[in-house]
């Protein structure tokens, strides 16, 4: 298993035009990080194609994330993808109910069949998740603010028990603490 390697591009500027997208990420985009930086309303696909040459989105290689993945592909195998699963949601259950009791609005599928390994919830107080999100940070507590979202992405290496010392972070933060 291994990562691919580097690769250029190279577009004189009078041809550019007549580049034609047939795929474009969300860094392809005029603005393209909004969604992640500025809060609720800002997950759009209507934005431009930037008119330069690197809207092919090249990115970077992810060297460490492959580097974890091929020192862990044995063991994730070994425990499946079902208990991997199963794990998380047992995880993000607590999280959830834990959140929903301190005023955040799920937006979780009801149906257990329609989850993904992630919890996205709108907090107490929307219109500051940016700072909430940074007061988690300061507290030791990882999250991402898509679109204005608090997004909780645990795997199996993180155990419920953590879930208390979330909630005591969001407590902190909140001010409860």
């Amino acid at each position: 298993m291994g990562c691919e390697g580097l690769g250029f591009l190279y577009v004189r500027p009078e041809r550019l035009g007549e580049l034609r997208p047939r795929v474009a990420g969300w860094l392809s985009h005029e603005d393209g990080l909004r969604f992640l930086l500025e809060g609720a309303g800002h997950l759009r696909y209507d934005r431009p194609i930037r008119r330069t040459a690197d809207f092919i989105e090249g990115g970077a290689g992810n060297t460490v994330g492959c580097a974890a993945l091929e020192a862990s592909i044995g063991l994730i195998a070994q425990l499946g993808p079902a208990a991997v699963w199963a794990h998380v949601q047992a995880y993000l259950d607590l999280l959830e109910a834990g959140l929903i009791a301190r005023g955040f609005v799920s937006l979780r599928s009801r149906d257990p069949a329609a989850r993904s390994c992630i919890l996205s919830v709108l907090p107490p107080n929307p219109g500051d998740v940016l700072g909430f999100q940074r007061e988690l940070a300061e507290r030791g507590v990882a999250c991402s603010t898509p679109d204005g979202l608090l997004r909780f992405s645990p795997h199996w290496p993180d155990h419920p028990d953590e879930v208390p010392f979330v909630l005591d972070a969001v407590d902190d933060a909140l001010g409860h603490g």
